[in-house]
């Protein structure tokens, strides 16, 4: 396990992610889009080798902290989920190249 680069688990019926996910610290992809989740677990952040995050087609209502580490994070994809604000953090991600938040509920952006 603690060798993956990739980890996808899409199209399932997961409704969290456990927080020793972030014990996978050479994980540069992690796909859950099309899951359950409305929540991700803020020891994502210790991810810092993650370079794409798809977390879309899900029920997620707010970003944990712990994505304001991910410095080598260059795709964020949280579409089509419950966000109501982007937190400030994101501004912090040098390398964020692809930003996609579209179908949500945003009232304001950083």
């Amino acid at each position: 396990w603690f060798n993956l680069r990739a980890l996808r688990l899409w199209k399932n019926q997961l409704t969290t992610l456990p927080d020793t996910i972030g014990n996978l610290k050479l994980l540069e992809e992690l796909r859950v889009e099309c899951n359950k989740l409305v929540r991700l677990p803020n020891a994502i952040g210790n991810l810092l080798e993650l370079r794409e995050l798809h977390c879309w087609k899900n029920e997620i209502v707010q970003l944990p902290a712990g994505i304001g580490h991910l410095v080598e994070l260059r795709g964020l994809h949280a579409e089509h989920n419950c966000l109501t604000a982007l937190p400030p953090f994101l501004g912090g991600l040098a390398e964020l190249r692809n930003l996609d938040v579209s179908h949500n509920r945003l009232e304001t952006i950083p």
